[in-house]
């Protein structure tokens, strides 16, 4: 067993709180020495982990499975006789899977996955959740889906999509009717197995029942939860993320068989809405921007306000450093030509960082040199560059506004948010080119799409930040 498996038998199955020595000695069973700093490490990022008061945990397996949650099956689809998953188990089910790798049980049945056609539109609902940016590259994951470049995009989408779902008909034989809900719950998170049933509503009764009362309290709770969430979370890493840590926190109220559903919720709601996170979205306050510094983070924002600056020391951010170098056949005798590629010059490290640093570039060089091959490189080769042009460009840029010491409340919110997103995207390109070259040289030209966008991106905020620094020194003089 890999570590990485060792580690997911614990993660995906654990329902009880743990700490840190409990991890560690399931990880021992499996002859895996790993210290208590680097586990807490581990804790602290790991995307399928609450952390909890006196350093305990909660897997999303414990804090999930059994909760009741449900959603509402489209016009179209009730007619079509499938339903699709998309956004509607989120965030109850593993966020590494989507909504068609889900097993559903309706009672004792299993409910079979069928390809079913759906209009682009639809589809898009039903995958609003994911965010902007996200939601059509999820859709073209779904092996059902009928391949399109993502680079096409830009002159229309196609006005139908074929999609994985799920047999309806199950469900409409034992009476089910659109308008109806189908209620859900997970069993067991680690194999995404879901059980359902139906929920039926009146369809035409003029009289306000327990019922009807029930739910409009539940998107009352949803929305005063969740309006409180942000002073204290901010805008997370992602909606599934807000939605993971509201549903941990108010499960007491929200996860029940009166419960209403999310993206219902988000088509009627006023006070809360999609809004603009950079390059992303998030759920946010109606008709308000997203902010980079906020009541979640402003006593601290100033001394630590990019985390992707530590991308800078990734391996795979090293690596192609090299490989770009060897390639080019850039001077490389020593970790110290590295160190000026990588490092933008306004960056100060501490004498010891610096040796480490030093340390760890010599190493990395060593290892590459041995293996590196320019003929295998070679569909990678010119991608990798333009790649680490922008790379350089926005890290150059941050290290510049940190250097400033300018206030960051008093810099362009969205820009700064535009910044420190195109840096981890363009790192995420790195990390793939240098984990699953396959994977990368198959979607390079795609890859190259997104990145000409981000390139835009790039240069309309850079002469936005460098001005609004030089106009905030200029008062403070």
């Amino acid at each position: 067993m890999t570590l990485q498996e060792a580690s997911e038998e614990f993660l995906y199955t654990r329902l009880e709180p743990f700490s840190a020595q409990d991890f560690q000695a399931h990880l021992k069973k499996h002859k895996y020495k790993i210290s208590l700093d680097e586990i807490y490490g581990f804790l602290a990022t790991c995307d399928v982990v609450f952390a909890l008061v006196n350093n305990m945990f909660l897997t999303y397996a414990g804090a999930f499975t059994g909760r009741w949650f449900c959603f509402k099956p489209s016009k179209e689809e009730v007619e079509k006789g499938v339903f699709f998953g998309g956004h509607r188990f989120m965030p109850f089910m593993n966020p590494a899977y989507q909504g068609f790798a889900a097993n559903l049980y309706f009672g004792e049945t299993p409910i079979y996955h069928v390809p079913g056609t759906i209009s682009m539109n639809q589809a898009l609902d039903i995958y609003a959740l994911y965010g902007e940016g996200y939601s059509i590259p999820v859709i073209l994951e779904d092996p059902s889906c009928e391949p399109f470049s993502f680079s096409s995009v830009q002159y229309g989408l196609p006005h139908e999509v074929r999609l994985t779902g799920f047999d309806l008909k199950p469900y409409l034989e034992a009476g089910f009717e659109y308008g109806d809900r189908i209620l859900c719950r997970v069993l067991d998170w680690k194999n995404n197995i879901i059980q359902t049933k139906i929920r039926k509503e009146k369809h035409s009764s003029l009289k306000i029942s327990f019922a009807d009362m029930a739910h409009e309290e539940w998107y009352s709770t949803f929305e005063e939860c969740m309006l409180q969430k942000f002073d204290r979370h901010g805008p997370c890493n992602s909606i599934q993320q807000q939605l993971a840590l509201l549903i941990l926190e108010e499960q007491g109220k929200l996860c029940n068989e009166d419960c209403g559903s999310i993206d219902e919720f988000m088509q009627h709601t006023t006070q809360l809405g999609f809004s603009q996170y950079g390059i992303e979205s998030r759920i946010w306050r109606y008709n308000e921007s997203v902010p980079f510094v906020g009541e979640w983070n402003k006593q601290y924002a100033d001394q630590a306000p990019f985390p992707c600056l530590g991308l800078l020391s990734a391996d795979y951010v090293i690596t192609s450093f090299i490989k770009e170098m060897i390639n080019r056949k850039e001077k490389l005798d020593s970790a110290d030509e590295l160190y000026k590629k990588i490092y933008p010059e306004s960056l100060s490290f501490t004498d010891f960082e610096s040796e480490f640093i030093m340390l760890h570039l010599e190493k990395r060089i060593d290892i590459v040199k041995k293996e590196y091959n320019r003929f295998t490189d070679f569909p990678l080769a010119a991608g990798r560059h333009q790649v680490l042009i922008l790379f350089r460009k926005i890290m150059n840029l941050i290290a510049k506004i940190t250097d400033s010491h300018v206030p960051l409340i008093d810099l362009p919110q969205q820009d700064l948010i535009m910044a420190n997103q195109v840096a981890e995207h363009v790192a995420a390109f790195l990390e793939e080119f240098e984990t699953v070259p396959e994977k990368a040289e198959n979607e390079m030209e795609d890859m190259m799409t997104s990145l000409s966008g981000m390139i835009d991106s790039f240069d309309a905020i850079e002469d936005s930040l460098l001005a609004a620094i030089k106009h905030a020194k200029k008062i403070n003089r």
